[in-house]
């Protein structure tokens, strides 16, 4: 789409649509900043409960009983 409004806005604008351009980018960016959730860190289950609440239906899970689940033994071969 961007391909075929650039050049009907173009001439109008008499060459600073790209101004235009990168203030609509700018707005995206704090948008994005201000109100979109961080989901870097949380788990899928403490996601379910940052957009749900307290009502999501997640399973609980051990941490420490899967950590010592799946632990795997390193051995060094000599």
């Amino acid at each position: 789409m961007d391909g075929g409004t650039t050049p009907a806005f173009f001439a109008p604008t008499n060459g600073c649509y790209y101004l235009v351009y990168v203030g609509w980018l700018v707005v995206e960016l704090v948008t994005v900043y201000l109100f979109f959730v961080e989901t870097k860190g949380p788990t899928l289950e403490e996601m379910a409960k940052i957009f749900d609440g307290d009502e999501a239906k997640v399973g609980h899970v051990d941490l420490e009983i899967v950590r010592e689940k799946n632990a795997i033994v390193h051995e060094e071969k000599v």
